[in-house]
């Protein structure tokens, strides 16, 4: 099976400096969308591995985490010193494996992780970067969590409230399958039992956490199936409280308005990310991105490979009433082709901070997509007007409009 959790870090950084610079001067009086927005201006942001080693990985040392380790996923706290960081350990090899066991203790290694497959490591900041603990992931093992971590959401209003994607801990797979859950930063953690939701053939594949309304927060997550023909779903919870998951994607629970997969065609696919609205108190809007899993070429203007779409959820019932797909590709060419969901590595969504699912004038958003080559390389090269054989790159969308 082809992974699809390379490292997205690089875009996500780019992302997120693009979003922090797209917010009116009056957000009262919105500017129109406009049909030719200005060039962007990009700048050089270090990374981890590009600053010296006794930065990311003072307390435990860089040697542990081995040669070429990435950093999978990164959350920055909205105080701005907090953050916390999936890293690749490579435990495949056996000199870091010892290290491993001598850090975590023999027992605790082994089981958190039971296979030696190389994933991620959970690690927390709490000086902007400077300094990074593990302390974290053992925190979780104490609470049954298993290794490797796949992806780390932090609440946009509290730096103690995260979630992180684990393996599944009741069939000792290496693929995702639980999501916990801490309030204190990762000194304590709960299982959300998602698992008891989730259909066995689904790996949990993106997470994000909504702003306090009212004493509540919602978790959703994202999932896809594996083989790159899902059914993409996504689950919401509301908490505190832990109550059942609810499939949003399903009439029978959470779609309430059948909105999702409307006849005859339907959505089928997976989903890579997820994100709340960050005016959800006020506009109360999911956005998910994700990729079909039709594989005509060239692709149709509609119905087929990536796609971007919001829904009005009801904090009441946690229900969703959701938008039309917005489908993702090169605005330029005659002939639109975009990544499938076979094809699709991954996707990253970033919502200016103004950003609201009911107001067409604030309905914008940056989607990052790299879909690897793609396994229709050669295809959407005869296809192509321009002779591209990637959809890869970063589009800005303004409600319907692709730039």
């Amino acid at each position: 099976m082809k992974t699809k959790y390379p490292s997205m870090f690089g875009l996500l950084v780019a992302l997120m400096l693009v979003a922090s610079f797209v917010v009116p001067a009056n957000v009262a009086a919105p500017a129109p969308v406009q049909a030719d927005p200005d060039v962007l201006r990009w700048s050089i942001v270090d990374t981890p591995d590009s600053v010296p080693p006794d930065t990311l990985f003072k307390e435990i040392g860089p040697a542990l985490m081995g040669t070429g380790s990435e950093v999978m996923d990164l959350e920055v706290a909205s105080d701005g010193l907090t953050m916390y960081a999936i890293v690749n350990w490579q435990l495949s090899n056996g000199n870091l494996r010892g290290l491993a066991a001598g850090l975590f203790g023999a027992a605790m290694f082994a089981a958190m992780w039971p296979t030696n497959q190389d994933g991620g490591l959970l690690m927390k900041s709490g000086t902007g970067g400077w300094i990074w603990s593990v302390l974290i992931t053992q925190n979780l093992g104490n609470a049954g969590g298993i290794g490797p971590m796949w992806d780390v959401a932090v609440a946009p209003d509290d730096p103690n409230f995260i979630a992180v994607i684990t393996s599944n801990n009741a069939t000792g797979t290496v693929w995702p399958g639980q999501l916990w859950v801490s309030d204190d930063a990762g000194t304590s953690w709960d299982s959300t039992f998602i698992e008891n939701f989730v259909p066995a053939t689904d790996y949990l594949s993106c997470v994000d956490i909504s702003p306090d309304y009212g004493g509540h927060r919602d978790i959703a997550v994202g999932t896809r199936d594996g083989t790159g023909y899902g059914l993409a779903k996504v689950w919401t919870i509301v908490v505190p409280g832990f109550g059942n998951w609810l499939d949003q994607t399903n009439p029978a629970t959470g779609d309430i308005n059948a909105t999702w997969n409307p006849a005859p065609a339907g959505l089928n696919g997976d989903i890579f990310d997820i994100e709340f609205s960050p005016t959800y108190v006020g506009d109360a809007t999911l956005t998910v991105a994700g990729a079909s899993a039709n594989t005509a070429l060239p692709a149709a203007p509609a119905g087929n490979g990536c796609f971007w779409r919001t829904g009005v959820r009801d904090l009441d019932q946690n229900t969703t009433d959701w938008g039309a797909p917005v489908w993702v590709s090169d605005p330029g060419t005659a002939t639109t082709y975009s990544a499938t969901c076979n094809e699709c590595v991954g996707m990253v969504i970033e919502l200016p901070s103004d950003f609201s699912g009911q107001a067409a004038s604030l309905r914008r958003a940056y989607i990052s997509i790299d879909d690897g080559g793609g396994a229709n390389a050669v295809l959407r090269l005869l296809a192509h007007p321009m002779g591209q054989t990637s959809e890869s790159g970063i589009f800005r969308i303004d409600d319907t409009t692709v730039y």
